[in-house]
């Protein structure tokens, strides 16, 4: 994320993708709240249940 909480690249195109499009969302809306409530970016440990590719909760 930049300076302004934007979601950058990070990975070369060609790289598979860790995460779907749903979860960077839920991760990058999680991030914003935790900067908003601790008042500045926290560092964060994530995951997601359900063992399933795209599936389970964070």
């Amino acid at each position: 994320m930049n300076s302004r909480g934007r979601l950058l690249r990070a990975e070369p195109p060609t790289a598979e993708a860790l995460l779907t499009p749903s979860e960077l969302r839920q991760l990058t809306r999680l991030a914003r709240r935790a900067r908003q409530v601790f008042g500045g970016p926290q560092d964060i440990e994530f995951g997601f249940t359900g063992g399933e590719v795209g599936g389970g909760r964070l």
